[in-house]
């Protein structure tokens, strides 16, 4: 993403984009960059907006330039797998839960069934 991308997608002006750079140079986090921002940004889109301006203000990755707001990112990330995989387990509860119940239904149905066909 360009800084000129950037600017105008998040309406931000080259004081926004300096304040980014400072935030890089002092190896800050996502959280701090986002409250020097004081706009309403995500963490997730400050680091696409950091590494974007170390890419085109220092030229290096932002791995190399503001390592904090990396691992910052990574801890997202995880957090957000942990969120995921608690949300697939659920769903495999839910649908095994209603499978059972349709065992269920269809036992009794069969019961039933087989107690109208004693009584003939």
């Amino acid at each position: 993403m360009s800084i000129d991308t950037i600017i105008s997608k998040y309406n931000f002006s080259h004081t926004s984009i300096d304040k980014v750079t400072v935030c890089i140079m002092k190896n800050d986090g996502l959280k701090e960059l986002v409250h020097i921002l004081d706009c309403s940004i995500t963490e997730k889109q400050a680091y696409v907006i950091a590494k974007a301006v170390c890419e085109h203000v220092f030229g290096e990755d932002i791995d190399v330039s503001a390592p904090q707001m990396t691992l910052d990112r990574i801890a997202i990330a995880e957090s957000e797998q942990e969120t995921i995989q608690e949300k697939i387990k659920r769903n495999k509860e839910d649908k095994a839960r209603k499978i059972i119940e349709e065992d269920m239904m269809l036992y009794r149905l069969e019961l039933e069934f087989i107690k109208k066909a004693a009584e003939m």
